[in-house]
């Protein structure tokens, strides 16, 4: 059965132009590390230098944590979609629950999983770490973005599904803007795919910056650019007024996030265009780095040993903005 997570990114790429079977395979959950990784979380890593993914390499969708040079994987839970707090200590992801998704918040060192809030989707952290923003769930008529403290507690409505003609069917994908003013995320209807809008976290004046199919949109470090997935199938950057759109060369690539600095973009790819029983488009999806100044590509999270899942994937990569450590 499909993880939820794993459900958002099928719905994504098809509207993308992907026919996409099943990220995740139909086999138990395994515990403990796979050969791959350390029993230890990166935490003796530059508080910087850290990343999460989503990886299908045990057979169902786990989230995985790992430096930012790719060693010390570390699994720490069921799930898809991993989004850090801003001390780093924690991180929001979407855990499957039957037929819908439920937000979950777990320690970096996997401790403390709790339920946040259910159904939900997509989520992202304030840049003060007070509340996340997540999408609902449209087969739940609670198609629309909400918030909530990361305790579970404050749950409220930040903006509809139908906050403008013609209605729409959801909206995706939130990015919370570094100075904590805005938040960018995606809107579906019948009449247009995938736009990219902003909105004040208040709730006041949507506005779309980009139409026809964008995917994943990531705040650059200092706010002025947003990184982009687009219908072509590759990743790029726009300005934060939705001009300046500039593709970059990796082909079959999406989910891009910004590096602490800015100049380099983490993303995820097909590492082969030769089709299997996940996608007929390509497979091997893994995760890559892209310097923007010198276009320079490089995989950085290795090929797992042995994998329980063959077809697996290293997707939805998401890098640790702070550049503080906790106290």
């Amino acid at each position: 059965m499909m993880s939820t997570g794993s459900a958002w990114l099928t719905r994504a790429l098809a509207i993308s132009g992907l026919a996409l079977a099943s990220v995740s395979v139909g086999c138990q959950d395994v515990g403990g590390p796979s050969a791959d990784e350390q029993t230890d979380p990166p935490l003796d890593a530059p508080f910087d230098a850290r990343i999460a993914f989503t990886s299908t390499r045990e057979g169902q969708a786990h989230v995985y944590v790992a430096t930012a040079d790719g060693s010390q994987l570390r699994r720490l839970a069921r799930g898809s979609r991993p989004t850090w707090s801003p001390d780093g200590r924690r991180i929001a992801f979407t855990a499957p629950n039957g037929k819908f998704g439920e937000l979950h918040v777990i320690a970096v060192d996997g401790s403390g999983q709790r339920v946040v809030a259910s159904p939900a989707g997509m989520s992202a952290w304030s840049p003060d770490g007070t509340k996340i923003v997540f999408s609902g769930d449209p087969y739940f008529a609670t198609a629309g973005l909400f918030l909530v403290n990361p305790d579970g507690s404050g749950l409220t409505r930040l903006l509809s599904a139908d906050f403008e003609d013609p209605p729409g069917n959801w909206l995706g994908y939130p990015a919370w803007s570094s100075d904590g003013k805005s938040i960018a995320f995606l809107r579906e209807n019948n009449s247009m795919w995938w736009p990219v809008y902003v909105v004040n976290t208040d709730g006041s004046s949507p506005r779309m910056l980009g139409g026809g199919s964008m995917l994943e949109p990531s705040w650059s470090p200092d706010g002025t650019m947003l990184a982009v997935g687009d219908y072509n199938r590759r990743i790029g950057t726009m300005n934060a007024d939705g001009s300046g759109l500039q593709l970059y060369p990796p082909a079959l690539a999406f989910d891009p996030d910004w590096s602490p600095d800015g100049r380099s973009l983490i993303f995820n790819a097909f590492a082969s265009t030769v089709g299997d029983s996940v996608s007929r488009v390509g497979s091997r999806m893994r995760i890559y780095v892209l310097d923007r100044q010198t276009l320079a590509v490089r995989q950085l999270i290795a090929d797992a040993i042995a994998p329980k899942n063959a077809s697996y994937w290293d997707h939805e990569p998401v890098w640790l903005r702070s550049s503080k450590a906790p106290q």
